[in-house]
């Protein structure tokens, strides 16, 4: 455990469909009832993009609200294997993850707050435990109930845009100088770095027939109507995706009476890649979970 003036950092793992899921708890240092699961995106880990997370983690316990973030199955150091993950195994993590929050905290409402596909994780899981109350939806992409709305191709097309741009995005980090101190310090987790880049593609027959992605995607819409809690949106100005999910989602809250508000950073790319940015998201964030905690 690393201890703060304010709150406790502890590391602790739980499991999901049979495998260890591994995780940070912040623990607050007035419990204030209500707490908050990070859902990191496809390509992340729970740390979040530019340690987002941890920053937003460690402001919410001065608040009194805890938190966990953790990695999905497949993920950082957690169990699984990468080319078996999909949104929909990392939303049937999601259930587990509340699960060990209340367990080791006592929070008795949850908060999920996720950011790009980790949003649509959160969105899908919303009604996966009776313990949530709210989400918190940073750039979350449109998430289409069927593949001929939105963009889907086949899956080895999936598979290999994905490890190009998991191949582009280490060979962009290899000429910073930061990466070059964690090599020598021993801090870059080369096994991630393989698995990304290494695994094989999924045959079709690895695909649960009973529950296609288009079937689970349609559940979760249905699903949804009944949630009984509160969305917030917030977005990047900056953002190509912002116009059309902003209306989707509003749309979406509105016709199934679901209370939902937005907010947008002016200026602002996808990930927030800036300490002003940032800074807004968290502090907006904050202040929607003090208002309805």
């Amino acid at each position: 455990m690393r201890g703060g003036a304010m709150s406790v950092q502890q590391t602790v793992t739980f499991k999901s469909a049979g495998k260890q899921l591994v995780g940070v708890i912040q623990r607050a240092g007035a419990p204030c009832g209500a707490g908050v699961v990070f859902a990191h995106g496809w390509s992340g880990y729970r740390v979040g993009p530019h340690g987002m997370f941890v920053h937003c983690a460690r402001r919410l316990a001065i608040e009194g609200i805890p938190s966990l973030r953790f990695d999905f199955r497949g993920r950082g150091d957690s169990e699984g294997e990468l080319e078996d993950a999909s949104l929909i195994t990392m939303a049937a993590d999601m259930s587990p993850a509340v699960d060990c929050l209340i367990e080791r905290t006592g929070a008795n409402q949850v908060f999920l707050v996720g950011i790009c596909s980790g949003a649509e994780v959160a969105f899908a899981a919303a009604t996966c435990h009776s313990a949530i109350a709210g989400l918190a939806l940073w750039s979350a992409p449109v998430f289409w109930a069927d593949a001929a709305e939105g963009e889907e191709i086949n899956t080895a097309e999936v598979a290999s845009r994905k490890k190009r741009y998991y191949a582009a995005e280490y060979l962009r980090k290899l000429l910073r100088p930061e990466t070059w101190s964690k090599l020598f310090s021993g801090r870059i987790q080369f096994g991630i770095v393989a698995r990304v880049l290494l695994a094989r593609r999924k045959s079709t027959t690895d695909i649960d027939s009973a529950t296609t992605p288009q079937e689970w995607r349609r559940n979760v819409l249905r699903e949804f109507a009944g949630f009984g809690g509160k969305v917030l949106g917030v977005y990047g100005a900056h953002d190509p995706t912002t116009g059309q999910a902003l209306q989707w989602y509003q749309s979406l809250c509105t016709d199934y009476a679901i209370p939902y508000s937005h907010h947008l950073v002016q200026g602002a790319n996808h990930s927030y890649y800036s300490l002003v940015w940032e800074r807004e998201v968290m502090e907006k964030t904050l202040s929607w979970l003090k208002e309805n905690r």
